[in-house]
């Protein structure tokens, strides 16, 4: 997963998915809403939002949250992964509703300096309002394109409850201790690493006759506590930079004596 779709209704979910899985793997987040919605909401036009993302998506990853059809022959084609929030109504309603107070409350910003305000919020404008109308469409929609042949390529996620998007998420290689595979080969041995996978004796062997278990083992830390991998990383890295402390007292201490050593012997011939 390098180029990221994250769809659904109003409500879902889709930007807070989508911004934990771009922190998860430090690529660029993007939200469709705010490519949209400029000053005062104005939206942009369509020929002009189409340009804007075909520049986002020719990066090399990324992850973008919003449904746009207007842009979804743009996005689609160079997305690898579509997950899709395909939630009940009520949930995704309760959402919107929940969302929608907490940010008329504390006057949240949203995009490039637009607000929701009590007035909008009661009107044919509301947000609440297209959450309702907007659903059905949506929920119908997205099994049509993905149906597509020209999107065939997408590996979809399909996630029908907030629990199961969660449970996905503990799941999933979490990119984040998948780039610390270097760092674990650096500071740990076979035996350390082991321990720490709890990977069995037989396992370890294998490896240490050069058998492939890295992708097991790595499998294994990825459901690891991301906090306990750092912990064991970080108490490696103080006894390294303890070590190196002490190899530079002692490479100062050498030089010191040298020094000591060069002025006695040039005192003795003095004395001479």
């Amino acid at each position: 997963m390098q180029r990221i779709v994250v769809v659904g209704p109003s409500g879902a979910g889709k930007s807070t998915l989508a911004c934990e899985l771009a922190r998860r793997k430090s690529v660029p987040f993007v939200e469709l809403d705010a490519l949209h919605w400029k000053a005062n909401w104005t939206s942009t036009p369509a020929d002009e939002m189409r340009v804007v993302v075909a520049k986002v998506v020719a990066a090399d990853a990324w992850v973008v949250a919003g449904n746009y059809s207007i842009v979804r022959d743009v996005l689609w084609p160079r997305a690898d992964t579509i997950i899709w929030l395909d939630y009940g109504f009520c949930v995704a309603f309760w959402r919107v509703l929940k969302r929608t107070f907490r940010r008329l409350i504390r006057h949240e910003e949203l995009w490039n300096g637009n607000r929701e305000s009590w007035k909008s919020t009661f009107s044919r404008d509301s947000i609440l309002w297209w959450a309702i109308t907007a659903y059905g469409k949506t929920r119908r929609t997205i099994p049509e394109a993905l149906a597509q042949p020209e999107f065939a390529h997408l590996k979809v996620v399909h996630l029908r409850s907030p629990h199961q998007t969660r449970s996905w998420l503990r799941h999933i290689a979490d990119e984040g201790i998948m780039g610390l595979k270097d760092e674990l080969k650096e500071y740990y041995t076979v035996q350390e690493l082991a321990s720490l996978l709890r990977v069995t004796d037989a396992a370890i062997e294998k490896w240490e006759q050069g058998g492939e278990i890295v992708g097991d083992a790595f499998d294994t830390v990825t459901r690891f506590p991301r906090h306990e991998v750092e912990k064991f990383l970080n108490k490696r890295r103080r006894v390294q930079i303890r070590r190196a402390g002490l190899a530079g007292l002692g490479v100062l201490a050498a030089i010191g004596a040298g020094f000591a050593a060069l002025k006695l012997r040039g005192n003795d011939k003095n004395e001479e």
